[in-house]
């Protein structure tokens, strides 16, 4: 056999380099999809959780002829009609720990998705303020369904956010009609795993190499190249958005919907309630978010695959690791949930930016000849 190119080898050393970066992602999901970040300490602190005292220590507001009890298994229905109907147990904020667990099993049956988000079968713990308004800047829901879903468990660590006046678990049928049951639900004081702060600090300490590592490699790349001043403008951008904390970004949303509606453009609200599904393919709603996400990786797709003499589907592998790398690292942000939904957007960008290139050079060419 001959010996290998100068070529050969520099493909095989990019092939290496993304298979390390797939590998490591790949041992990020598998830590945080099996190591658990807390665990419960035995005690209980809902009072009738499993309803064998019919609705003692729950107050309802609804209809009470929609709730009904047997055996341990709460079922709220609306039947046909479109009603909200919630059960919930407060306390004062201070009567729970810092940390939280949150747990039920659910199904539902008919369940019509209403005309906001909200609109369906739901279990959130909820924190309240002094003058009784929702702190939903936080992530409140436990679990979200809708149409006909068989029993299934959830499970869900919370923390106690610093303005909450009283803390509420709620189980709501809300402006939707259908079959909604709940049991084995369980509300128990959070402590944190040892070996996950260790892993989790392991993989922290991995990503910062990775990423000194990957920033170097660029820059040697791209710093004599038209494209770099570009991807230095438009690159930090991208991360910052994708990895910021969620106060933040939902702070600078509530900021740029003000500034879209003094001038005059209607706009969706910022959806703090949507946590949706983290395996979700598709996004449930289009909101600032996923526009963001869309854009940025098609700017930055337009940008690479706009370089002369350049390898489209390398670009488009390193785009996509890109992609799943800022995915994963919202796992060490404060409240983000990496989401296969964002993945999605973001794969979607990229082929815009892949597009509109061929388009442009395409248009190009056309005048050229003409």
């Amino acid at each position: 056999m001959g010996r290998l190119t100068a070529t050969d080898r520099l493909r095989q050393h990019r092939l290496w380099y993304h298979w390390f970066v797939l590998g490591f992602c790949t041992v990020n999901l598998i830590f945080f999809s099996l190591v658990d970040p807390f665990r419960t300490d035995g005690t209980e602190l809902l009072d009738n959780r499993d309803f064998s005292q019919g609705l003692m220590a729950w107050e309802l507001d609804g209809a009470a002829a929609s709730v009904r009890i047997e055996e341990g298994v709460l079922s709220i229905d609306h039947g046909a009609e479109v009603l909200s109907t919630t059960l919930s147990q407060c306390r004062p904020a201070q009567d729970f720990p810092d940390r939280l667990i949150l747990s039920a099993e659910s199904m539902s049956r008919s369940v019509i998705r209403g005309d906001a988000s909200w609109h369906e079968a739901r279990i959130d713990l909820v924190g309240y303020d002094t003058r009784g308004e929702g702190i939903y800047r936080t992530k409140t829901r436990l679990l979200s369904m809708d149409g006909d879903r068989d029993w299934r468990f959830a499970r869900k660590p919370f923390n106690r956010p610093e303005t909450a006046d009283i803390r509420c678990v709620e189980i709501s049928l809300y402006s939707s009609p259908g079959l909604f049951q709940v049991r084995h639900l369980s509300l128990q004081r959070g402590v944190k795993v040892k070996a996950f702060e260790w892993g989790r600090g392991l993989l922290l300490i991995g990503w910062v190499v990775l990423g000194l590592w990957m920033g170097q490699r660029a820059f040697r790349y791209y710093r004599e190249r038209t494209q770099g001043r570009y991807l230095l403008l438009v690159l930090p951008l991208v991360i910052a958005g994708i990895v910021m904390p969620n106060e933040i970004r939902l702070l600078i949303e509530r900021q740029f919907l003000t500034f879209l509606s003094f001038a005059g453009f209607e706009s969706a609200p910022v959806g703090l309630l949507r946590d949706g599904s983290a395996w979700r393919l598709w996004p449930e709603v289009w909101d600032l978010s996923k526009v963001s996400h869309l854009l940025g990786f098609m700017l930055l797709g337009t940008i690479l695959f706009s370089g002369k003499g350049g390898d489209a589907l390398r670009v488009f592998l390193g785009l996509l690791l890109l992609a799943l790398s800022t995915e994963l690292l919202q796992f060490f942000v404060p409240d983000r949930t990496p989401r296969l939904s964002d993945l999605v957007v973001d794969t979607l960008g990229i082929a815009l930016g892949w597009l509109s290139v061929v388009a442009l050079r395409w248009l190009y060419r056309g005048r050229i000849s003409a």
